[in-house]
């Protein structure tokens, strides 16, 4: 990674007003990716790394450090109107399942509000809630940040790698000490230096 941030530097996308590096953990979540979860970071593990390689990004003029936000609306996949339209025009709740039939919700070509509706898998989609107080995410403090992460990996606990329920925290939940205190530093060298007193 700092080898790619400096080359991306020297190629001269530092400094740009309409370019910001972020960084994101691969994961394994829908079958066809289930073999490479043996080589992905943990989110824990991902979470001690991302603000070094903030801090370096920053440092080359690729990136700001990130600050957690307040996620409204969650993940469009559990919203009723969200969709991911297939080239054949097949409608999926998540680009992680794209070309997964088993995980389609119906057909642009022959759109069918009633049927969406009534659809096993529309309806399971329908089903997520972050707030349930079957979830860890009910009781954590970080839940406006993330509003309980990715819902495939609750809705369906079938389709993932262990055939159980992964909780995708937000990566703050274990490194919002070191963010927080880089965060200061850089407010710190914002303040303009104060002004002599001229009695």
């Amino acid at each position: 990674m700092p080898a790619l941030l400096k080359r991306l530097a020297e190629e001269g996308l530092a400094h740009q007003e309409n370019l910001r590096v972020y960084f994101a953990p691969v994961t394994s979540t829908a079958p066809p990716s289930h073999g490479v979860k043996g080589f992905c970071f943990t989110r824990k593990d991902f979470a001690r790394i991302e603000p070094e390689y903030f801090t370096l990004a920053e440092s080359l003029g690729l990136a700001t450090l990130p600050y957690p936000s307040l996620q409204l609306g969650g993940c469009v996949a559990a919203h009723p109107e969200g969709s991911v339209v297939e080239p054949d025009g097949t409608l999926q709740k998540c680009w992680d399942t794209v070309g997964q039939p088993e995980f389609a919700v119906g057909n642009l070509l022959e759109y069918d509000p009633l049927q969406l509706a009534e659809n096993p898998v529309y309806q399971r989609w329908m089903s997520w809630d972050p707030f349930s107080e079957e979830l860890a995410c009910s009781r954590c403090t970080w839940l406006p940040a993330c509003m309980g992460g990715c819902p495939l990996k609750v809705v369906f606990p079938e389709a993932m790698p262990e055939g159980k329920v992964e909780l995708e925290c937000t990566t703050f939940k274990w490194n919002w000490k070191r963010t927080f205190t880089l965060l200061a530093e850089r407010a710190g060298e914002a303040e303009p230096a104060p002004r002599p007193c001229t009695g």
